[in-house]
């Protein structure tokens, strides 16, 4: 079962923003199309959390890394 947030047409967005955000094609095929993969999501569960629509920028706050969070990531690794 696809996310009950994912709104695939007329231009597929997640309705658990608060806008017209486009999920990326990582995100549709692992999250909001997969047989219960929404319920992995980090949007999904924000907005759950959160009893209501996300912002944009804490959707990207989700999604994206800044350069210093890269760089902790790959010192840890190593």
């Amino acid at each position: 079962m696809p996310c009950s947030f994912f709104v695939p047409e007329p231009a597929c967005r997640c309705a658990a923003v608060a806008g017209a955000v486009i999920p990326s094609i990582y995100e549709r095929e692992r999250f909001c199309r997969a047989e219960q993969g929404f319920l992995r999501c980090p949007t999904y569960r924000a907005q759950a959390a959160r009893g209501g629509s996300l912002a944009e920028r804490d959707y990207y706050a989700l999604w994206m890394t800044t350069d210093g969070e890269r760089k902790s990531d790959t010192a840890d690794a190593g």
